[in-house]
């Protein structure tokens, strides 16, 4: 709808798949608490983002990810985090992703509630329009949902992510022998140990990850 050329566009598609990496390094007791976040609590879960860029760096081909898994929490008032962007300081990718992160995110269910209905939905959109969202590209959003083109988009992604099935197990199986040969769970770092239990993703210490994310992405290399 922006006519970006199909490069950019498939771009902008796998560093939204990657946005949220960070949360690799949040404990799962926080990710899916269903109460109400203490300060504590959100602070580990915006440090998402500054780990998520921190990952990312200098560790994919696609230059924008990092961007995008660092500001796509940033506001269009410059309300956001990590570093208070506002406006045309932050890329326009980010942005997209911001919005769109917003948007699945209410129309999905959680664990702390139902996903939200299409007035709710439309109405956040709205009120958001220049104070958390660029208002141009949240228009643009709304108008495809409207015109009923987001639900084909949307559709045909779910499609497209259940084809490669048979990579995605072999991948699966991979990782899982992986770490089990290299990350003992044993490992946890000693901030984590001295505050208690930890529940991450794949229960390895953080120093071991690197290997790891390594490890997948010369898979995916190799898988194309």
């Amino acid at each position: 709808a922006l006519g970006w050329s199909r490069a950019r566009i498939e771009n902008l598609r796998y560093a939204a798949l990657l946005h949220d990496i960070g949360k690799i390094g949040v404990p799962d007791s926080i990710l899916n608490k269903p109460t109400r976040l203490t300060d504590v609590e959100f602070g580990i879960i915006k440090s998402h983002t500054t780990m998520g860029g921190e990952i990312l760096r200098g560790r994919t081909v696609i230059d924008i990810a990092e961007d995008v898994a660092l500001s796509h929490h940033e506001r269009y008032d410059g309300r956001g985090y990590p570093r208070g962007l506002q406006g045309s300081q932050m890329t326009e990718e980010a942005r997209i992703v911001g919005i769109a992160d917003a948007f699945d995110a209410m129309n999905s269910s959680r664990v702390y509630r139902r996903a939200c209905d299409h007035d709710y939905i439309l109405r956040q959109l709205e009120e958001g329009r220049g104070k958390q969202f660029d208002p141009e590209y949240v228009d643009v959003l709304i108008k495809l949902w409207n015109d009923g083109r987001l639900a084909e988009s949307m559709k045909s992604g779910l499609e497209s992510n259940n084809v490669d099935e048979v990579i995605e197990a072999t991948l699966h199986r991979a990782v899982q022998t992986f770490v089990l040969e290299n990350a003992s769970p044993e490992l946890l770092a000693k901030d984590i140990q001295s505050a208690g239990s930890y529940d991450g993703a794949l229960d390895v210490e953080y120093s071991q990850f690197a290997r790891l994310y390594d490890y997948v992405a010369n898979l995916g290399k190799r898988f194309n």
